[in-house]
């Protein structure tokens, strides 16, 4: 695997902002660009109809189950399986696309299938239900009718309707339940401040100061959602972080220790270590050429 990660991003002067394409190993082999590891613009729904390829999501293997969807953030590092035979296709679509607005903002930056933030949800595969394969029929059906005004609004209600369909699946949501949807609004301010301030602020005492709740209740909500603590969720983006620039560049060790926030390189090994069971050095040589 090359040490150096290849960005693609969205043509939206020639696209929608959403298409399929049909991919199999043959199609991965004539793309230059996807014979290494890859970060999109925009968000990515595999459909594996034949095989079972294991498929690198931010350098966690996942073993990929025949006729099922994989869900892929934008800014995820991905990477495709060389050696495993497979057919599917590929959903792509910006955020520009499906949210026109607040409430679709709203919507889809509440839904689980595109958190990255833990890696379980980051990964997350669902089995190609009926109901999933109709939508998907119908929003292929719909890219191949000529451009009219109407067709970007259909476009858009069925990609909204495979994501709820999808997540229903899941079974991780109750859209009945207003306490649930609360304590998932409290998640997602957590997670965007996450993302703010993770290589400032290490303390979780921190964000629940800005979120207005207790520890207790931060962590009562992050463990009934996800199953995972808010100090796990802290260090579970430190660690994606510091696997990106390992891979992604040439930068020493202390100096991604420094970026991350670390201010001494010996406390930057010693938590990789403690978290991973390799040495920045150990996981850098795992996943880069030579």
């Amino acid at each position: 695997m090359r040490a150096k990660i290849k960005r693609i991003t969205y043509d939206a002067d020639s696209n929608l902002g959403i298409e399929i394409i049909a991919i199999d190993n043959e199609y991965v082999a004539s793309r230059e660009n996807l014979l290494q590891p890859i970060r999109s613009s925009f968000f990515t729904i595999l459909w594996f109809l034949e095989g079972s390829p294991t498929h690198l999501v931010d350098y966690q293997s996942v073993k990929i189950i025949e006729d099922s969807y994989l869900f892929v953030g934008k800014e995820v590092v991905q990477y495709f399986d060389q050696q495993e035979s497979f057919k599917g296709f590929a959903l792509l679509f910006t955020d520009d696309f499906l949210c026109r607005d607040n409430f679709d903002y709203h919507l889809f930056s509440n839904n689980i299938l595109f958190n990255t933030i833990n890696h379980q949800e980051a990964v997350c595969t669902i089995k190609a239900a009926p109901p999933l394969k109709e939508i998907w029929t119908l929003i292929k059906a719909e890219l191949n009718n000529p451009k009219d005004i109407y067709q970007s609004h259909l476009l858009r209600n069925l990609l909204h309707n495979f994501l709820f369909t999808a997540e229903r699946t899941t079974g991780q949501r109750n859209l009945n339940s207003s306490s649930h949807s609360a304590h998932l609004e409290i998640l997602m301010k957590f997670k965007d401040l996450i993302e703010k301030k993770f290589k400032e602020q290490k303390p979780v005492i921190y964000y629940t100061d800005l979120l207005h709740v207790s520890n207790k209740v931060l962590s009562r909500v992050s463990q009934g959602i996800i199953g995972r603590t808010p100090k796990q969720m802290l260090d579970d983006r430190i660690l994606l972080e510091a696997k990106r620039l390992l891979v992604n560049s040439l930068d020493a060790g202390k100096v991604i220790g420094y970026e991350l926030g670390f201010k001494e390189p010996t406390n930057f090994i010693k938590y990789f270590r403690l978290r991973t069971g390799m040495t920045p050095i150990e996981f850098r040589s795992r996943y880069t050429e030579g």
